[in-house]
């Protein structure tokens, strides 16, 4: 496959049910909550195994500050290409959340995600606990 192909698969903009959102800050009303979009990393792997097959690995070490870092690497005409992302360990699972993130930021370095960034800023309206049910 040429670069261009792959790069293609790399940069493919994730479907609307890949892309997870969570709240960033509400509003100074309280009326509105801030959403960010993020990527699974099962979309990352899924996406590398798209463009790679078999032929990209990840590696993990500490990071600064006890935080996580991603070796992502990809055999590309017999050499293996690397680039790093780092996170910190996050308050959930810590460890595994940590690992997830640094992966998903070194993923971006590879171009996947990246649309993510473009989206803007997303609010939404709340609404009172009142106003639905489970």
């Amino acid at each position: 496959m040429k670069w261009k192909e792959i790069e293609a698969i790399l940069k493919r903009p994730f479907d609307d049910h890949e892309i997870n959102w969570m709240p960033k800050s509400t509003s100074r009303d309280g009326t509105k909550v801030q959403l960010l979009a993020y990527m699974d990393a099962r979309g990352v792997r899924d996406r590398l195994d798209a463009a790679f097959g078999p032929h990209w690995k990840s590696s993990y070490a500490a990071g600064p500050s006890g935080g996580v870092m991603c070796t992502l690497s990809i055999k590309w005409e017999g050499e293996w290409v690397s680039r790093c992302g780092v996170a910190e360990n996050t308050n959930i699972e810590a460890v595994k959340g940590g690992a997830s993130d640094a992966l998903k930021r070194a993923a971006t370095a590879y171009g996947i995600g990246r649309h993510l960034y473009d989206l803007g800023v997303n609010f939404v309206k709340l609404q009172d606990k009142e106003d639905y049910s489970v």
